[in-house]
């Protein structure tokens, strides 16, 4: 079976950077943008996006349920541990994590556990550690950290480049990263 290319258009507040349908309800998908400023004064109004929560009608349509405004999103994922909840990639060294309840998203914890001029670009869930993220950054460095706390647990600088992606080993002990410069 092929898929079936969507022949519906919506346009959100800003660029699109990442996508993710709801696991427990399939007609929701997550939308999060990313907007570059060049002329903005200062570093936070540079970069700035929104997430938007979308239903996907009948027709394969889509259907504006919310907007929130926030830093530039680069990545977006839920957990795999609990499907209603999802873990924003910012600029501005930030980290958020939202729920889903109700067709409704709602904030509940906005992190910083990185500098402000460095951007995280991606997140993946550990399968062992219910409140452990990975997070891939701007600078090359590879970081744990913790929804419990927001804090960094472990960072590593396996690269030079900035680190686009990650992934945990299946028995969560790992961590594999993906850089323009190489996979460790």
């Amino acid at each position: 079976m092929h898929p079936t290319p969507s022949t519906h258009t919506t346009h959100p507040p800003e660029p699109p950077s990442c996508v993710q349908f709801s696991p427990q309800d399939p007609t929701l998908v997550t939308v999060g943008t990313y907007h570059l400023n060049a002329t903005a004064a200062d570093l936070p109004s540079k970069k700035t996006g929104h997430l938007c929560l979308y239903s996907v009608t009948p027709d394969g349509g889509f259907t504006l349920l919310q907007s929130h405004p926030t830093q530039a999103i680069l990545d977006l994922k839920f957990s795999p541990h609990s499907p209603d909840t999802l873990a924003l990639a910012h600029s501005l060294g930030q980290v958020s994590v939202w729920t889903l309840s109700e067709r409704t998203l709602h904030l509940k914890a906005l992190f910083t556990p990185f500098p402000e001029d460095v951007l995280v670009l991606s997140l993946t869930f550990s399968p062992a550690r219910r409140d452990t993220l990975a997070a891939t950054l701007s600078t090359g460095e590879v970081a744990t950290v913790s929804l419990e706390s927001g804090e960094v647990v472990e960072s590593w600088a396996p690269h030079t480049l900035e680190a686009w992606t990650c992934v945990f080993t299946p028995d969560g002990r790992g961590v594999y990263s993906g850089a323009d410069d190489s996979v460790r």
